[in-house]
């Protein structure tokens, strides 16, 4: 007996490790910039960090996905970084889970570490697990309840297995209502095709009815989910069109259901056509990935790739399908060899593939690195009550939103931080932002620290007020750090066209119709973009018959950019 404990945690310890590694690996060498667990990608982990400030256990029942607001409350009583490793550790959490449900659903004897290490890696390895873990800690939770009901349903053999699936059901739905579809996907399958007992035919009807309710409670108590619009400008602005529900489904899908994964599905399948109970398992498994998306498809505005990666847990077990394939004869193994290594060449580029489409959110990490980088510098060289003005990351402000709080938590003061901004926004919080065009140069001096940040992160330049005076001659690159890289003598088209859309950024308009003209004059009267700015910048001033020629002579030089025929006709009805 005490052999056997001591194996079973001897494999529990290895299964960890395996995680643990895995995950390590690939975020220090796949994503080597991204190598801060600890720091949010998104500033909704930081407001889940905040929003549960005073609540009690009434608030916690009547607020929208109360369960996994309470349970992230828990976590974020001191800053938002205990939040986000939470999240981390719920993740890896869930992957420790996956390898227990593909056992068990595999009915699995052995302990196939291979498949383990091959399964962690590629699901940590696709660009949109990082997204999810720090986006949508709700999910993460949801999943963990879903994962649980799973286990009880193989595990319990008790009286009170259905009131235990029925809790779990309850608290997975209360967490988030995405998952609600899978639970219904897993009952249909085991009640219909594979174990067919009377107690899952009997959930497939109590989880239809449970979603029902859940779905209808949350309506009625304003989930950001089920909040619908019929307004064509909100992001949850519902559409029950066919072609917009098939649309919207397959934009969330193409992760993992491209033509790569179902050549992937067809290898697996033809190996376990011979045991049709293994094979409605790994349809049940592809079931339960794609009804993960079913909910989003009636969202077509809130297409964002933050939920593609939801299925994709549920979609990678079917390897351990390989796994089980009892090879006896030399060419058999040779055969299983074979199936191994295309399995694992199809997955790799399979995340090659996703990993185009997820480069606009690796790409910023390499900022946020350089930031948080800089915060040494920037702790050293304030102290408490400094007014401190940052300024260039304006293509960033989601990085410097959450990096600016990672500050804060570090020192035990504050400081009046403003961060200067290309975008209206609407955000109040210890970090201030002010419009670029909003703030008033003479107002500079006011200050007494000043950073000048470069596009990608780095602090390019520190103006400390309190010993140095402004240099009244470089206001416009002190607003507009970029301004200075450019060499105003001799510039590329593109460097030119760049420069005049700084300064009409910063409200120097004069100075930006002066450099688009240096382009119209550059290019001859050939391209047409010269003119469509230029026009930009007279329709913003309100001097519509300006901007009205400008932008007739960019439709006579190319007549098929909708962006510029559009430009005309909407300027059009203001003459």
């Amino acid at each position: 007996m005490m052999e056997i404990k001591k194996k079973k945690y001897e494999r529990m310890f290895i299964n960890i490790l395996i995680i643990a590694i895995s995950y390590y690996m690939v975020l220090r060498f796949i994503f080597p910039k991204y190598f801060m667990p600890l720091i949010a990608h998104h500033s909704d982990m930081i407001d889940y960090a905040y929003d549960s400030n005073g609540m009690g256990i009434i608030d916690y029942i009547k607020a929208p996905r109360g369960v996994g607001q309470f349970i992230i409350s828990l976590f974020s009583f001191s800053n938002y970084q205990i939040t986000t490793f939470f999240s981390v550790i719920i993740t890896l959490l869930n992957i420790y889970l996956l390898f227990i449900v593909a056992k068990e659903i595999f009915n699995l004897e052995k302990t196939n570490y291979f498949y383990k290490i091959v399964y962690s890696i590629l699901v940590f390895a696709h660009p949109g697990f990082y997204i999810n873990y720090t986006f949508d800690i709700y999910s993460s939770i949801s999943l963990t309840f879903l994962l649980l009901l799973l286990l009880n349903h193989y595990h319990n053999s008790n009286s009170n297995k259905m009131t235990i699936d029925v809790i779990l059901i309850l608290l997975c739905g209360l967490s988030k209502e995405t998952y609600l579809v899978s639970i219904i996907a897993f009952f249909f399958f085991n009640g219909l095709f594979i174990e067919k007992t009377k107690e899952d035919k009997i959930m497939i009807i109590v989880s239809i009815v449970m979603a029902g309710l859940m779905v209808y409670w949350n309506k009625n108590i304003g989930s950001a989910f089920v909040s619908l619009s019929s307004s064509q400008d909100s992001a949850y602005y519902t559409s029950f069109e066919i072609k917009s529900l098939i649309k919207t489904f397959l934009y969330y899908v193409k992760d993992w259901g491209n033509i790569v994964t179902v050549v992937l599905f067809v290898v697996v399948g033809i190996t376990v056509l011979k045991n049709r109970e293994k094979l409605f398992k790994i349809v049940m498994l592809l079931a339960m990935n794609l009804s993960a998306y079913i909910p989003y498809a009636i969202l077509p505005k809130h297409v964002v790739p933050h939920y593609r990666w939801l299925g994709i847990a549920f979609g990678y077990l079917i390897i351990f399908a390989i796994a089980d394939i009892d090879y006896n004869r030399k060419k058999e193994k040779i055969l299983k060899g074979i199936i191994t290594v295309a399995t694992l060449l199809i997955l790799v580029i399979n995340i090659v593939y996703v990993y185009k489409d997820y480069y606009w959110a690796v790409k910023p990490e390499t900022i946020n690195y350089n930031i948080l980088k800089g915060f040494d510098y920037v702790e050293k060289n304030i102290e408490p009550g400094d007014n401190v003005l940052i300024t260039g990351l304006y293509d960033t402000e989601e990085t410097i939103y959450k990096s600016i709080y990672y500050l804060k938590n570090r020192m035990n003061y504050e400081c009046n931080i403003n961060v200067l901004t290309i975008r209206n926004t609407d955000l109040n919080n210890w970090v201030k932002f002010t419009n670029v065009k909003e703030i008033p140069q003479d107002t500079l001096k006011n200050y007494d620290h000043i950073f000048l940040y470069s596009s990608d992160g780095k602090i390019k330049k520190h103006i400390n007020l309190k010993k140095e005076k402004l240099d009244i001659s470089k206001l416009d690159e002190i607003i507009y750090p970029k301004i200075a890289g450019y060499n105003k003598e001799n510039m590329t088209l593109v460097e030119i066209l760049d420069l005049g859309n700084m300064y009409q950024s910063i409200g120097k308009s004069d100075m930006a119709i002066n450099t688009f003209k240096q382009g119209i004059n550059m290019s001859q009267g050939k391209n047409a973009y010269p003119y469509y700015f230029t026009g930009n910048v007279y329709e913003a001033k309100g001097n519509y018959t300006k901007a009205s020629e400008y932008y007739k002579k960019a439709v006579k030089i190319d007549n098929t950019n909708a962006t510029f025929s559009d430009a005309a006709k909407r300027i059009s009805k203001f003459q």
